[in-house]
């Protein structure tokens, strides 16, 4: 491809000469294009950006030599866009536009903060105002227009500042966008920024203001800029972490939304401030029985509930809301039974906190919750039998209690006669074999830890991760008996 004739070029591209879009597309693709302005320029004087980003996927989705389409297409965009603005006149509208599409192709780990920032500046000193009437409407179908872009532009600068947990920032601009679609009757802009706001309330602790605008602005349709919504940075805070889903979920979700309600409860379950806590609590219930009275699928939204509560390490939240859909619903079996199994987990967490303070009673609970699951054979059912288990051994492995091998011997047994030789009974012999190594008796265990490596290296072959993790407890033992 010759990059000294752009206009020919580009009118061969204007054309669909099918020859020079597969040139043009293989050659982005394969990222040997640099910034091409000119040929940026030459496309831009003979039709709107849209239609040449249309032709560009059309071109690459009938391009069979691509293995996937997406990626490519995502390439021309970013490199189009990158092209025009090089190409454009600063001043030029169309340079507003595609620096605006250009945060949405490329946020950075900012979430596209910074640079959303300095581009609404811009548009403030050009005086960009929103249309209204006719114009709005006119307005809609061309892509080049400049019609509501300085709010869509703040609404990424309200997601950059949720991606930095700058939830101050994020109110004051929520805030603008509100006011001026309020001003410009931009209803659903409005309802969606108006979304924004109550999460930013929320992050600032404004429990009751945050409330206040979910109860509205959930009921009502929203919408924001493509991709407006960044993932925040990963924090191992519980409270923070609990606030990033609520402002995940406010962008979508409507006041019957289970997940919308679950999240209430994790965010009371998390925070740390019990008085501001329990006006979540409070707001929680609300939604529960809102939820409960108002669904047509209570059945549906209750397992909804319990099963995100449960992926969450969340119990409090559970068994609110099963007690609120048994007021409801008495005769649910399944929901009295999930209360008592989220019981059962409350206890466990109580007596894994007591471990360190009082350690003989926390193992003599963990034991009766260990007897209790071998007698009912619900060891094995789902993962509340295994934390027991684990819990008990780990708790008299710290003591150097030879109990634990006891409790492990018999975990084998129980596999051997539920399941017969399986994998499963295979790790669980390793396991006995390791504890033993662990509590010095390695040439005890080396032989059960080999027996197990050699069934699941013949079962799985040498690239698993059980056989990796065998081999690496056998070289353990074999260490300490040297």
């Amino acid at each position: 491809m010759n990059r000294d004739e752009p206009e020919a070029l580009a009118q061969r591209l204007v054309a669909n000469d099918a020859e020079a879009w597969t040139a043009l597309t293989q050659a982005i693709a394969a990222g040997d294009a640099d910034l091409w302005p000119e040929l940026a320029r030459e496309l831009l004087e003979r039709d709107r950006v849209g239609v040449h980003l249309d032709r560009a996927r059309r071109h690459i989705g009938a391009n069979r030599s691509f293995d996937m389409v997406t990626p490519p297409i995502r390439r021309f965009e970013k490199w189009f866009t990158q092209s025009a603005i090089e190409a454009l006149d600063p001043d030029d509208r169309r340079s507003f536009i595609l620096r605006e599409r250009m945060i949405a192709i490329e946020p950075g780990p900012d979430g596209g903060l910074a640079s959303s920032i300095a581009l609404l500046a811009d548009l403030d000193a050009h005086d960009i105002q929103p249309l209204t009437g006719a114009e709005a409407l006119l307005a809609a179908i061309d892509d080049e227009s400049t019609n509501g872009l300085a709010e869509d532009v703040a609404l990424r600068i309200v997601a950059g500042a949720f991606t930095m947990h700058d939830f101050e920032t994020a109110r004051t601009y929520a805030a603008r966008v509100a006011h001026a679609c309020m001003r410009a009757r931009d209803t659903e802009r409005y309802w969606y920024a108006q979304r924004r706001l109550a999460a930013a309330n929320l992050g600032l602790g404004r429990l009751e203001e945050a409330f206040a605008v979910l109860e509205a602005a959930l009921q009502r349709r929203g919408r924001g800029p493509e991709a407006s919504v960044s993932v925040s940075r990963r924090v191992d805070d519980p409270k923070i972490q609990a606030i990033d889903e609520m402002v995940a979920i406010t962008v979508w979700a409507n006041l019957l939304s289970p997940e919308y309600v679950r999240a209430i409860g994790g965010l009371a379950e998390r925070w740390d401030d019990e008085h501001q806590a329990e006006t979540i609590w409070d707001n929680y219930e609300r939604a529960l029985e809102r939820l409960f009275t108002e669904s047509r699928q209570p059945e549906r939204d209750i397992g909804v509930i319990v099963e995100q509560s449960g992926q969450r390490g969340l119990v409090d939240t559970p068994a609110k809301a099963l007690v609120v859909y048994l007021n409801k619903y008495p005769d649910d079996d399944w929901a009295q039974q999930q209360v008592d199994i989220i019981a059962s987990y409350a206890r466990l967490d109580m007596l894994r906190e007591k471990l360190s303070d009082e350690p003989d009673l926390a193992i003599a609970g963990l034991f009766e919750m260990f007897e209790d699951r071998m007698q009912d054979g619900t060891l094995e059912d789902g993962k509340l039998g295994f934390q027991v288990a684990d819990a008990l051994t780990k708790a008299l492995l710290h003591l150097r209690d030879e109990r634990a091998i006891d409790v492990q011997r018999r975990l084998l047994d129980h596999k051997v006669a539920t399941f017969g030789e399986c994998p499963a009974t295979w790790l669980e012999r390793q396991n006995l074999g390791t504890v033993l190594g662990q509590l010095g008796r390695p040439d005890e265990g080396k032989p059960l830890v080999e027996d197990a490596l050699k069934r699941l290296r013949d079962y799985f072959g040498d690239d698993d991760p059980y056989v990796d993790m065998a081999q690496r407890n056998l070289e353990k033992l074999n260490a300490s008996t040297d």
